[in-house]
């Protein structure tokens, strides 16, 4: 029972030893989360029980205690302006200080910081994207001119066929003009010997007859008509003469006949591929002024894709320039959203002129003006040193977050808009419309 009873103290002991170390573990947890870059002070009853870091080196700080105040977030030391956080432990209030830099503290850094960092990664990402789709337009509009360039080199080769054609039809027609003006002069030749030959046939013909009968009566004084029939044999080899004349002009006259069939035969032809080569002309001529057409509303809508990236991509940076003068990273220009690149585009530029018609871009203007006056507010708070808040460098950077995405969505959904308006004049001029 003795042995009981001491194992039961023992562990009493030990249950004892295992919560004060569980209370000095919480305690250098919490001081732990309260150790900053230049240390903490303990006060209790307005005395320094607890000084640590480089402020253990400060002189009179036992009476400026009277300045740390449990809801204070800034105390002024010897000169220097302080962030300040507080914890109270054990009945002792501690103190974390840190030196403000860049109009905000140490503190509130972390949560600024990484809104910061999500407001860039969400800005590059929609940034990356526009490029993306910048590179799928491109490969559009590339497939475009390939095709373009194709039907070009195509018509320029049937116009060229069309006018070596037409050139070739062009002497062939001229030949075929003189052989119509030879053969019309020869059929009237024709027709002169032909009347000659049947007025001589028939002259012969009588003369002979006549002779004939006037030898057989004369007789001894028939001899004068011998004369007749003298005269008469050589009508009749004139006549003779006249019929093979006449032979060879129809001779000529046939052959003539012969080349212009043969010629008339060619021009058809001829006349026939230049209709197909016309129609197929035509055919690529129409392509080409629908492939071009089309060519420039595709590049259009890139530039304006391009563009609104841009224009998202100028905020980021100009949020990051923002953020790197809150941490004292650099300077930082107030500008107004009239002056900046999207402003000069709204007001001055193509913007009006093509956007004007949107929604997006009437509903841009308020979010884009209240980017740039929360963010001047905040410039002008900062390096004035206004800033003994840091609920309103964040309310101000909240506001201007919001703001900035708006913006974003506004630039994407007058983008898409737009879009949507050209794809629909591509599509009626794809179709002929």
């Amino acid at each position: 029972m003795f042995g009981n009873k001491q194992l039961q103290l023992q562990i009493s002991q030990k249950d004892s030893e295992i919560t004060e170390l569980k209370k000095e573990i919480n305690l250098y947890q919490s001081l732990l989360n309260l150790c900053l870059h230049e240390g903490f002070v303990g006060i209790k009853n307005n005395k320094v029980v607890f000084k640590s870091g480089n402020l253990a080196s400060l002189n009179n700080l036992e009476e400026q205690s009277v300045h740390f105040k449990e809801n204070a977030e800034s105390v002024n030391l010897q000169g220097v302006s302080y962030s300040l956080k507080s914890q109270n432990i054990d009945g002792v209030q501690y103190f974390s200080l840190a030196k403000k830099t860049g109009g905000v503290g140490e503190y509130h850094k972390n949560d600024l910081f990484k809104t910061f960092c999500a407001s860039l990664k969400e800005g590059l990402e929609n940034a990356q994207e526009s490029m993306q789709y910048f590179h799928q337009e491109t490969g559009l509009l590339l497939n475009a001119a390939k095709n373009g360039g194709a039907h070009s080199a195509e018509g320029l080769g049937t116009v060229n066929k069309t006018g070596q054609d037409i050139e070739s039809l062009y002497e062939k027609m001229q030949n075929a003009t003189s052989l119509a003006d030879s053969l019309n002069q020869r059929s009237n030749e024709i027709t002169q010997v032909i009347s000659l030959i049947d007025d001589i046939a028939e002259q012969t013909n009588l003369l002979a007859l006549n002779a004939a009968i006037e030898a057989a009566r004369a007789g001894e004084h028939g001899r004068g008509f011998a004369v007749v029939a003298d005269e008469v044999r050589k009508l009749a080899e004139k006549t003779q003469k006249a019929t093979k004349e006449i032979a060879v002009v129809v001779k000529s006259m046939q052959q003539e006949a012969n080349d212009i069939q043969t010629n008339t035969h060619d021009i058809n032809s001829i006349v026939g591929s230049i209709k197909g080569d016309v129609e197929e002309l035509k055919s690529t001529v129409k392509n080409n002024m629908i492939v071009a057409q089309a060519a420039k509303y595709t590049i259009y809508n890139i530039n304006n894709r391009v563009f609104c990236g841009l224009a998202k991509l100028d905020h980021v940076v100009f949020k990051n320039n923002l953020y790197g003068m809150v941490f004292g990273l650099n300077s930082f220009d107030i500008t107004s959203h009239k002056n900046c690149r999207l402003g000069k585009w709204y007001y001055e530029g193509a913007g009006k002129e093509n956007f004007s018609n949107t929604s997006g871009y009437r509903a841009l203007e308020s979010h884009h003006a209240s980017v740039h006056a929360e963010a001047n507010d905040l410039v002008k708070a900062v390096q004035e040193d206004h800033i003994t808040d840091s609920k309103y460098l964040e309310h101000k950077v909240h506001l201007m977050e919001d703001s900035a995405k708006h913006v974003k969505e506004n630039i994407d959904k007058m983008f898409y808009e737009k879009q949507d308006e050209l794809n629909k004049i591509i599509e009626k001029i794809q179709k002929g419309e």
